[in-house]
């Protein structure tokens, strides 16, 4: 199976401490190719670009097993947050102000 499609849905701002950290996680939306379409939740709010990386893999793998296209799915992910304000600071080059 492939990612087709990766669009941003939510980026949710709790406005408070759980006590073991702030965090913003946002909400994706996945097409793929075999027509099957879920959402999915990626935290990478304290990560590092490589942490950032492995996130969103581990992530693809829990939610939908195998993935064939994972380099170019990432950079569907990287692409659909830095249309918004929630770009990371490591990919601020190419991110929406």
């Amino acid at each position: 199976m492939k990612i087709t499609k990766i669009e941003l849905v939510e980026h949710l701002v709790p406005n408070c401490s759980c006590g073991t950290g702030y965090s913003e996680p946002d909400k994706f939306h996945i097409t793929t190719s075999t027509g099957y379409e879920t959402n999915i939740w990626i935290d990478i709010w304290y990560l590092t670009e490589d942490s950032a990386e492995k996130e969103f893999i581990d992530s693809m793998k829990r939610k939908l097993g195998k993935v064939e296209n994972i380099p170019e799915a990432f950079e569907m992910y990287k692409e659909a947050l830095r249309k918004t304000k929630y770009c990371p600071y490591y990919w601020s080059k190419k991110c929406k102000k």
